[in-house]
């Protein structure tokens, strides 16, 4: 899961290809693909997809990897990417995310990703 929250692509791909489980849960129930989409990493949503992660899964909340991106920019949103940020001890880069959620709607929307309320 840490690689996936840093958008560590080799290390994801060196995992997967050590047997990681895809479809492991954290303690909110977020699988990889979850992660990496939550974090906006299109190469690591990417490389994820392609090697099999469920697109539709959802996490403890009900929220699929799309409605995960979908959700308009607020100050809301950015108070929680921080808060995350400095829960974890790591620095958020909030301009990448920002400027990612599109790109990576539209790579899960490609796989047949689905909002929670179409399930």
């Amino acid at each position: 899961m840490t690689a996936c929250y840093a958008g560590q692509q080799e290390t994801v791909a060196f995992l997967l290809a050590k047997g990681a489980d895809l479809e492991q849960v954290n303690h909110e129930g977020s699988t990889a693909l979850l992660t990496a989409t939550f974090m906006c990493h299109p190469d690591t949503v990417s490389l994820l997809l392609e090697k099999g992660a469920h697109v539709n899964a959802k996490n403890k909340s009900g929220s699929t990897a799309l409605d995960m991106v979908a959700t308009p920019w607020s100050p809301q949103l950015e108070g929680i990417y921080q808060l995350v940020g400095n829960l974890v001890q790591r620095p958020i880069d909030l301009e990448r995310i920002k400027n990612s959620r599109g790109k990576v709607a539209e790579i899960l929307k490609a796989k047949g990703a689905k909002f929670s309320s179409e399930l």
